[in-house]
């Protein structure tokens, strides 16, 4: 006789890294994740069924979701599939900071050609360095 070896219980699935933006709920700028998350049953540690399943959009560190439908869950992932790994995002996001004091729009202005050049000759793609000024610059408040 074979032991059969059943568990049960809740799962969270990553499906894809979906940009930076700022958490609503802890404030902090994230790299946010949209996650899968269910109940299953597995048998031998295999997942055999899946139900009560819905996704959310979730910041990494606090945890905190924002629950969303399958069409939304589509349009986002149509709308972030060429975006940069949120590791990647981050790590850009963090060199331009370092490079300007937070919400000082005209020194940022000012380095805009230096921190591009400095982070293009550490290897990140163009693209990766313009999505990630637009949404530093998203962030600013409005200046004349």
């Amino acid at each position: 006789m074979i032991p059969l070896i059943i568990g049960w219980g809740d799962n969270s699935k990553k499906i894809a890294d979906i940009g930076l933006m700022r958490c609503q709920n802890c404030s902090n700028i994230v790299g946010a994740e949209l996650r899968e998350l269910s109940k299953q049953i597995n048998i031998f540690f295999l997942p055999v069924s899946k139900w009560n399943i819905n996704n959310y959009i979730m910041c990494p560190i606090c945890k905190v979701g924002i629950k969303i439908n399958e069409s939304e869950k589509k349009k986002i992932l149509k709308e972030t599939i060429a975006l940069p790994a949120n590791t990647t995002s981050i790590e850009i996001f963090n060199k331009i900071m370092v490079n300007i004091e937070q919400n000082d729009f005209q020194k940022l202005k000012n380095k805009t050609d230096a921190i591009v050049e400095e982070l293009l000759g550490l290897g990140y793609k163009s693209d990766d360095i313009s999505y990630v000024f637009s949404f530093i610059l998203s962030q600013l408040p409005n200046t004349p």
